[in-house]
């Protein structure tokens, strides 16, 4: 079962908040690898997005027990391949 197919508010915080620190950490990682400035400030804004939704999911699901919580959150970029495989 999916971890965002639940009724608990925690549970579903916890999964969600997870997803957008993952993603705000790969699309961080990613920046710098960009040539464009367009592809940069999309980048950019794109993380800001993630970053607020993974704040908002933190305190919603109470896990911020200080700001270290919200402003370093434990997560890792994750590993990309050089393309999609049929």
């Amino acid at each position: 079962q999916p971890a965002f197919a639940t009724s608990d508010a925690e549970a579903f915080a916890e999964a969600a908040a997870s997803l957008e620190n993952t993603a705000a950490a790969t699309h961080t990682e990613l920046l710098a690898g960009y040539e464009s400035v367009n592809a940069r400030k999309l980048t950019a804004s794109i993380i800001v997005v993630e970053a607020r939704m993974a704040t908002v999911l933190t305190d919603l699901g109470g896990f911020a027990s200080s700001l270290d919580d919200v402003f370093e959150p434990d997560a890792d970029a994750l590993e990309l391949g050089t393309g999609a495989t049929s």
